[in-house]
């Protein structure tokens, strides 16, 4: 019995060390992980999670591209403020759903921060959740590409 319940505390253990080393960036990169645009990449991975969160509770339908912050506010319970990018304003200024984006689809445009926040890239984050800093030239293409895809 009591080793049963060493085994199980060292599990725990090992679990949240694991789930820690993901959070948690290297400790030489922690001044990086701490800019503004970092930050706001982050941020807008946590957006695309609760955009798959919601679809999973509706039948696999993502937020309607016209109120999805006011869907994910109202059924995840998610705060205003999680929608304001690190640079911006308001809400409405800050972060944007892609049309036609696909769930799952490691390519599929899901949300994109405003291209007008930074000048090398933009924050985009994936169908499948991942987020990352693209080119603008590469986001303005993969973007007009997906645009002219329309639903079977």
């Amino acid at each position: 019995m009591r080793q049963d319940r060493l085994l199980l505390g060292l599990v725990f253990l090992f679990v949240a060390l694991l789930i820690g080393s993901w959070i948690l960036p290297a400790p030489g990169s922690h001044r990086e992980w701490h800019t503004p645009s970092r930050r706001s990449l982050v941020q807008l991975r946590t957006l695309a999670q609760g955009c798959i969160v919601y679809a999973a509770n509706n039948n696999d339908q993502l937020p309607a591209l016209t109120h999805w912050r006011e869907l994910l506010i109202e059924h995840l319970e998610m705060s205003e403020r999680q929608f304001l990018s690190t640079v911006a304003e308001t809400i409405e200024e800050s972060y944007f759903m892609a049309p036609n984006a696909m769930m799952w689809d490691e390519r599929s445009i899901l949300l994109y921060e405003n291209p007008d926040h930074w000048e090398d890239f933009v924050n985009v984050a994936f169908g499948d959740s991942s987020a990352e800093q693209m080119p603008h030239a590469e986001f303005e293409r993969c973007l007009a590409e997906q645009l002219r895809t329309t639903d079977p």
